[in-house]
């Protein structure tokens, strides 16, 4: 139970921390954070591609998954042939 509560920790870390920081902060960021679960050996170990940025923990299947998944594939259909009236 305390790892769920340590991810949902991390989350609110992540987003309203980690969010303040430019592209060479980000770096540090990932850095930091991965260091940080190596040395209290975390069973939530982050892929070793992209960066924390990249994911989040579906909790759902009790792993990391690249937030882009979540995303879905095609933006509504726009009719671009509207026509405009005043």
């Amino acid at each position: 139970m305390k790892w769920v509560v340590f991810l949902s920790n991390l989350s609110c870390f992540e987003l309203f921390r980690t969010a303040q920081v430019d592209q060479e902060g980000r770096h540090y960021m990932d850095v930091f954070v991965r260091q940080h679960m190596r040395m209290n050996s975390s069973q939530f170990q982050l892929p070793a591609e992209g960066s924390i940025y990249d994911y989040l923990y579906d909790t759902s299947q009790s792993k990391w998954i690249p937030w882009m998944d979540t995303v879905r594939d095609s933006a509504p259909k726009m009719n671009l042939n509207l026509t405009w009236s005043r």
